[in-house]
């Protein structure tokens, strides 16, 4: 599922292996560097300056240049954008993650900062030394030092992780372990804060149609669906940084006279066997008297709570399958439902009811 990808993306490319730049560091694990700029100019003392990023600001003694790693197209992995600079032999970074809409001191914000640690250690090839919790202007965070071995030797890596509303922020200076100096680590994170928080909570945002000709079907999301095939399933996707919508028809999954009740049902255990979850409710629905079944599936994936509901219907011998999926414990049933009952089926595609 392309919206789990999140989780890995979050340790995947957030350090730059000491002694390359980030473009380097970037191309070595498969990332397109983005779109860089450079910062405001440091000052020629050494003294640290108030470095002024999107939705925080921090002290640093050097010029810290953006990136942006816009969404891949391809992949739909979320992007994000990083600041760094490097003086005097360490490197300091912010990455931002915009999350609109999610709550800061969630369970499942939580569970992501937990996601996070492992993700980062795994993405440099490094161990974990020590984890602390702390609370951060009221929200959880965590904070952990971390050792790697790069080209010019190893090096010790302190991060503070912050899920606030709206958006996740990772704060990490890299320093050559026989010289790192907790007190650099400790001054600049206590230097980090947060401003012009994304709202936590989000106007409805306009849908947009979806309508196959094809398929004979027409459904409204917050983005547009991109289609594809395969083996005879056309599949319309659209993923959003926590949420995947998707559309799905077979022109001829169904036989003549076939009973589609059975084989509704088979297909949502499938659905949540797939998931490695759990179907933990269902009810039948209608669609222009076609039969249909609605289930709700609720599954852990590396840790993170997935909450994926599928509206499934037979038309003749057609099966379309809907499926919001959310990751995290909170799910906003009225998302939901917009997009889920917004399915409609074009003049042609109104076949009698299959048993």
């Amino acid at each position: 599922m392309k919206i789990l990808r999140l989780i890995s993306l979050l340790g995947a490319t957030t350090i730059t292996a000491f002694g390359q730049n980030a473009a380097a560091a970037a191309a070595a694990a498969g990332v397109a560097p983005g779109i860089s700029e450079p910062a405001k100019t440091a000052p020629e003392a050494s003294a640290p300056f108030r470095f002024v990023g999107t939705h925080f600001s921090v002290l640093t003694p050097v010029a810290m240049v953006k990136a942006v790693k816009p969404t891949d197209p391809t992949t739909k992995t979320a992007g994000y954008t990083s600041w760094r600079g490097k003086k005097d032999g360490n490197e300091y970074a912010v990455n931002v993650f915009e999350a609109p809409g999610a709550q800061g001191n969630s369970s499942f914000a939580q569970d992501m900062l937990d996601k996070m640690i492992a993700a980062v250690a795994q993405g440099m090839h490094g161990k974990i030394r020590s984890t602390q919790t702390v609370t951060f202007d009221g929200y959880h965070a965590r904070d952990a030092v971390m050792t790697a071995l790069s080209p010019g030797g190893e090096v010790q890596v302190d991060c503070r992780f912050i899920f606030a509303d709206g958006a996740m922020f990772q704060v990490i200076l890299t320093q050559p372990a026989a010289k790192a100096d907790p007190a650099i680590a400790q001054a600049f994170f206590q230097s980090f804060q947060l401003t012009d928080l994304p709202a936590a909570s989000v106007a409805k945002p306009a849908l947009v149609e979806t309508k196959s000709e094809a398929g004979q079907f027409s459904v409204m999301a917050p983005l547009a669906l991109t289609e594809s095939e395969k083996a005879g399933a056309h599949s319309f996707n659209g993923d959003q940084t926590f949420t995947d919508y998707l559309a799905v028809y077979n022109a001829n999954f169904f036989t003549e006279g076939q009973a589609a009740a059975p084989l509704l049902a088979a297909r949502a255990q499938a659905l949540a066997d797939k998931m490695s979850g759990k179907i933990v409710s269902q009810k039948t629905l209608a669609l222009d008297g076609n039969p249909g079944l609605e289930a709700v599936i609720q599954a852990t994936k590396n840790g993170i709570a997935v909450t994926q509901i599928v509206h499934l219907y037979a038309v003749g011998k057609r099966f379309y399958l809907l499926q919001y999926l959310k990751l995290g414990d909170v799910l906003d049933r009225s998302a939901a439902d917009d997009f889920l009952n917004s399915f409609k089926l074009l003049p042609a595609a109104k076949s009698p009811p299959s048993t």
